[in-house]
């Protein structure tokens, strides 16, 4: 017993993602999220947020991800683009399709301009944009 009495720790809960075997490793299962409920102040959200979406050294100003799950198992389609990634000297974003088991080595590389984009994000993810809406 700590002094002064027991230590309460907030409970906390970890989500597992199952990783199928391949032909030279196991199944097995890997932690995907961890979080505990506990009481965060306004102001203390406001701080995080600007840390997490504006900073010029957050993740989600450094990278550009779009993620869709099929219905069928084990398959996903995924845009991703970070700072720095080009092909034949130009900004691009890659696209890849993943299936149980399986990679996409291969993929296609999309060049990172509104159009391109436009059109991987309509045709592939199912984006939809206003007729009048040109990019900027």
């Amino acid at each position: 017993m700590a002094k002064g009495g027991p230590r309460v720790s907030p409970q906390r809960w970890t989500v597992w993602n199952k990783v199928e075997a391949t032909a030279s490793t196991k199944e097995y299962w890997t932690p995907t999220y961890s979080f505990a409920l506990a009481t965060v102040g306004s102001a203390d959200l406001e701080v995080l947020n600007y840390y997490s979406s504006n900073h010029a050294n957050a993740t989600f100003v450094k990278l550009f991800v779009c993620t869709k799950l099929h219905r069928e198992a084990g398959r996903r389609t995924t845009l991703y683009f970070r700072e720095g990634m080009e092909y034949e000297g130009s900004r691009c974003a890659r696209l890849h399709t993943t299936r149980k088991n399986e990679n996409d080595p291969d993929g296609r590389w999309i060049d990172m301009r509104v159009g391109p984009i436009r059109q991987i994000l309509r045709d592939e993810f199912g984006f939809k944009f206003p007729e009048a809406y040109a990019g900027n």
